[in-house]
C-alpha cells in the first residue's frame, strides 16, 4: 500500500500516471504484498533490454557477448556495402585491423596522436552527419563534411612540433591541411640539489626498477648538506608511482621522532602530485598515502616537492645499492665511495645538465 501511496503522490505532482497494462513490476524476492492493489504482474529477473540481460547482481563479460556479437556481424556488413563489385573479391580486414594498420604509419608517439585525432574525428563527423540524415532530414554534403575535417584538423595541430619535420606525415599534413610541423627543439636545463633552510631536514628518495628488481632508497640531509642518515630496500613487485611512494615514505619514518621540520623530494611528479592529494589516485596507493599523511602530522612543517633525475643522484644511487630482499639503514660512514662523491657534489651545489625536449 505504501508503494501504491508513493506512485498516487508522483502521479499528482507531475501529472503522469502509470499505465498498468504496460507496466511490470520486478522484485529481488517474490513479494506478493508488494503488488497487492497495483494491478501490476510481477515478474522475476533476470530480463532482456535492450539486447542485454537486466538483472540485480553485476552483469559478466559472457552476458554481453550476444550484443557483442550482434555489433560484430554488424560492423562486418557495413564493410562492403558501398565497395564496387571488383573491391568486394578482395578480404576486407576488420575494423581492429584497419585501427592497427592505421596506427602504425606512425613511427613516433606525436604521430601517433595526430593519426588518432584525423581517424576518430572522421569517424566521428560521419557518424554525426549520418544522424543529421535520418532524425533531421538533412541531406549530407561531401564536400562540407571534407571542409570541415579539414579545418578542424588544422586547428588542433597548427603549431605542433614533430620528432622529425621531414617525416612522411610531417610532408601529408602539409599537403592536406597546409600545416607545417616543426621539428621538437632540445632546451638544456640547469639542476642542482638545494639546501633546506635552517631548523629543517630534507629527505630525497627515489626507486630502482629493472628485470625482477623493485627498490628504493632514501636519504636525508640538514641545512649544511650533512648526510644524517640513509637506507635502501627491496620489495616485491609493484608499479613506478607505487615505488616512489613506497621511497617518499621510508624516507619520512627515517625523520620521525628525531626532526620536526621536513622537506621531502622525489623526482616522480605523480607520487608528489598524490602526496598533496591531487590527480587521479589509485586504490592501491590509499595505504602508502595514510601512513604518510600520519607522519606528516607529527612534523610541526612538512612539504613536498618534485626534482629532476639529476638533481636526486644520491637517492638513485641508494636505491640501486640493495641486491637482496628487505632493507638496510646506512650511517654516513657505511656509504660506499661513489654515494660518498655524489654527497659532495650535491652538497657543493654542482650543476648538472638536463636536456629537456
Amino acid at each position: 500500500m505504501e508503494l501504491q501511496s508513493l506512485l498516487s503522490s508522483f502521479s499528482k505532482a507531475s501529472g503522469l500516471h502509470l499505465n498498468s497494462e504496460k507496466s511490470q513490476l520486478f522484485c529481488t524476492s517474490n513479494s506478493e504484498a508488494l503488488v497487492e492493489g497495483l494491478g501490476i504482474p510481477l515478474c522475476i529477473l533476470p530480463v532482456h533490454h535492450l539486447g542485454l540481460p537486466l538483472q540485480s547482481s553485476s552483469l559478466s563479460n559472457t552476458s554481453c557477448l550476444p550484443l557483442i556479437d550482434k555489433m560484430r556481424k554488424r560492423l562486418q556488413s557495413w564493410t562492403g556495402l558501398y565497395l564496387a563489385k571488383a573491391g568486394r573479391r578482395e578480404n576486407i580486414p576488420s575494423l581492429e585491423e584497419f585501427f592497427i594498420w592505421f596506427l602504425k604509419r606512425a613511427s613516433t608517439v606525436d604521430e601517433k596522436k595526430i593519426l588518432q585525432f584525423i581517424l576518430l574525428f572522421t569517424i566521428w563527423s560521419l557518424w554525426q552527419a549520418r544522424n543529421d540524415c535520418i532524425f533531421n532530414h538533412i541531406a549530407p554534403d561531401k564536400d562540407a563534411l571534407i571542409r570541415k575535417i579539414l579545418q578542424c584538423t588544422k586547428f588542433r595541430f597548427k603549431g605542433c612540433e614533430l620528432e622529425d619535420s621531414n617525416s612522411p606525415l610531417a610532408e601529408a599534413c602539409k599537403i592536406l591541411f597546409g600545416i607545417s610541423l616543426k621539428s621538437k627543439s632540445s632546451h638544456p636545463i640547469k639542476v642542482r640539489w638545494i639546501h633546506p633552510l635552517e631548523d629543517w631536514v630534507k629527505v630525497n628518495s627515489d626507486r630502482a626498477l629493472g628485470d625482477d628488481r623493485f627498490a628504493f632508497g632514501a636519504v636525508v640531509r640538514d641545512t649544511h648538506g650533512e648526510c644524517l642518515s640513509a637506507m635502501a630496500a627491496r620489495t616485491r613487485a609493484a608499479s613506478i608511482n607505487i615505488l616512489e611512494l613506497q621511497g617518499i615514505l621510508a624516507g619520512l619514518r627515517l625523520c620521525r621522532g628525531f626532526h620536526n621540520k621536513v622537506w621531502s623530494e622525489s623526482n616522480s611528479s605523480t607520487a608528489v602530485a598524490w602526496a598533496m592529494g591531487r590527480g587521479t589516485i589509485p586504490w592501491t596507493a590509499f595505504r602508502y598515502l595514510r601512513e604518510i599523511e600520519e607522519i606528516a602530522n607529527t612534523f610541526s612543517e612538512w612539504k613536498i616537492t618534485h626534482i629532476y633525475r639529476e638533481g636526486n643522484r644520491v637517492a638513485d644511487a641508494l636505491a640501486a645499492l640493495q641486491s637482496t630482499m628487505g632493507s638496510t639503514l646506512f650511517s654516513p660512514s657505511q656509504l660506499n665511495n661513489e654515494i660518498q662523491v655524489l654527497l659532495v657534489e650535491e652538497k657543493d651545489g654542482i650543476t648538472q645538465i638536463r636536456v629537456s625536449k
